[in-house]
């Protein structure tokens, strides 16, 4: 019974977008140009950018939290 339920949340998540096949992972590797790191100490946040080999660049953001 635990088995389908995880099987059918798997297909679910993969469906949705959550879940990359493995040649969608390989693909998206090979594209992958050069990566660059900026911290702004003074705005708590590091900006990692990274170049793709069609020109686009992708940005994530992490948000530092001090206790």
């Amino acid at each position: 019974m635990w088995r389908d339920l995880v099987f059918q949340r798997m297909l679910s998540d993969y469906r949705g977008g959550l879940v990359r096949r493995p040649d969608e992972i390989r693909s998206r590797r090979n594209n992958f140009v050069s990566l660059r790191i900026v911290i702004y100490t003074d705005r708590d946040i590091i900006y990692i950018y990274m170049d793709m080999s069609d020109g686009t660049v992708r940005q994530t953001e992490i948000f530092i939290f001090k206790y």
